[in-house]
């Protein structure tokens, strides 16, 4: 008997062909699975990557805030910094004039002081040589005058003491006075820098600390996504293998059915 002749064999053949045709075409529910995992899957990376955009973005704003907030105090600095020097250039300016006014009236009392030194010298010769020309013996009234007038020369010396003493002291007043003066600004111009680097170096701290904690977080977030990702790639195989091992079994079915019924025909 010829097999591959017979009629209810290629009947049967043209049965299986189609059956195998519509069990490729048709979806099933474990392809249907898979389909959605993957569908889960592509969305979680997109997902995913719109995080990883938002989160760089907002890194990125919170490094331009901290860059203005530096800027900003840079140029607080540098305009309390440039105060500082113009009230040190003023300081100087009134030392400068103090000195100059000083050396004006240093020189102004001198040469007061040897216009009535020259001109009581001048008394007293005058008065000498009166004295040693015009009266063999000097008398009592002249012995008086003689006197009066060195009184008069005494008490006038020490009025000028006194008053350089006095007026040297006030030069030296206003001096230390400038110098305190000096001193407070240097201090406080020391003290202003000494509180712009700490706080600089707080700010700047402060940035490393947010850059840390964002890098922890990115990483975290990475492992978190590779963990789910591995995860859905897991399952997917499974069911994979499960559509594979169900499709083998089909097969193995579908083969036994054509055997059985070959046989049948071979014994018809």
């Amino acid at each position: 008997m010829n097999i591959s002749g017979s009629p209810d064999i290629r009947e049967n053949s043209m049965v299986l062909k189609g059956m195998s045709s519509s069990i490729i075409r048709d979806k099933s529910p474990n392809r249907v699975k898979i389909a959605e995992l993957a569908e889960k899957l592509n969305s979680t990376h997109l997902s995913t990557r719109d995080q990883e955009k938002l989160t760089e973005k907002e890194s990125q704003d919170k490094l331009s805030q901290i860059n203005n907030q530096i800027n900003e105090l840079s140029r607080a600095s540098n305009t309390e910094i440039a105060n500082i020097k113009e009230e040190a250039k003023r300081i100087e300016e009134l030392i400068s004039i103090e000195h100059k006014e000083k050396e004006i009236l240093q020189e102004k009392y001198s040469k007061q002081f040897k216009i009535v030194q020259n001109s009581l010298e001048i008394q007293i010769q005058n008065e000498q040589y009166s004295l040693a020309h015009n009266t063999p013996e000097p008398s009592s009234n002249h012995s008086e005058k003689f006197y009066s007038l060195q009184l008069d020369l005494a008490k006038e010396k020490k009025v000028r003491e006194e008053t350089s003493v006095n007026f040297f002291h006030d030069v030296e007043d206003q001096i230390n006075d400038l110098k305190s003066e000096i001193d407070y600004l240097n201090k406080s111009r020391a003290e202003a820098g000494e509180k712009l680097v700490k706080r600089l170096g707080q700010e700047i701290n402060a940035f490393h600390q947010l850059l840390a904690d964002e890098r922890k977080k990115r990483k975290a977030l990475h492992e978190k996504i590779i963990n789910a990702v591995k995860d859905i790639q897991k399952r997917v195989y499974n069911e994979i293998n499960i559509e594979k091992n169900a499709r083998e079994e089909t097969q193995e079915s579908l083969v036994k059915i054509l055997e059985d019924t070959v046989i049948g025909q071979l014994m018809e």
